[in-house]
């Protein structure tokens, strides 16, 4: 007879499952008596439920079915919501960026508040990291790759400097916030499919 929980910690989480919400459904989907899941992200506590007012929940697989449709050597980010591939080579800005160009990607493009986060979140531990961002030459606005405007609130105190800088996420005071930085420098940096 197995064990059955209503709540489930972190440390309960197996090796190969993520602790948080995405993990927390597929830790549902493999236990007996588990309609839905409810993950409290200041506890990282998973409650398995067997029924909400009477019916089964329906839920949206897109999204841990993208984690499988995610092509090596990418893999599922579920802070930042794509499929992403973080560098161990460090390169320049311009050698980054064609190198997600390679791999039929691009350097991210943090333009929602879910990516821009996620970001911060996903790499804390990193001072620099490349993504997808310029100054348009024609009139100096700082803009992604897409041609989307930079918000320019994302950037930190007296940022950007000025030049011909490419765009960064920069540690600041415990803190990745943009940041624009000579394009020669080498640094990780973060592709994403599209």
């Amino acid at each position: 007879m197995g064990i059955h929980r209503d709540s489930v910690h972190t440390d309960h989480f197996n090796i190969s499952t993520l602790p948080t919400h995405i993990g927390c459904i597929s830790l549902c989907s493999s236990t007996p008596d588990c309609n839905f899941v409810t993950y409290a992200y200041d506890t990282s506590t998973c409650r398995r439920h067997k029924q909400l007012q009477g019916k089964q929940v329906q839920t949206s697989n897109r999204v841990w079915k993208r984690e499988a449709d995610c092509q090596s050597p990418f893999s599922y980010n579920t802070e930042i919501g794509l499929c992403v591939l973080f560098s161990e080579v460090k390169r320049n800005w311009t050698d980054a960026k064609a190198n997600c160009e390679s791999r039929d990607s691009r350097l991210i493009v943090a333009d929602t508040d879910t990516k821009f986060h996620g970001v911060q979140s996903s790499y804390k531990d990193y001072w620099l990291i490349w993504i997808g961002g310029f100054p348009r030459t024609s009139d100096g606005e700082w803009v992604w790759l897409t041609e989307q405007l930079v918000n320019m609130s994302k950037f930190h105190v007296g940022q950007p400097s000025g030049g011909k800088g490419r765009l960064a996420f920069w540690k600041d005071g415990g803190v990745l916030l943009l940041d624009d930085t000579f394009p020669h420098e080498r640094h990780h940096y973060i592709c994403e499919l599209v």
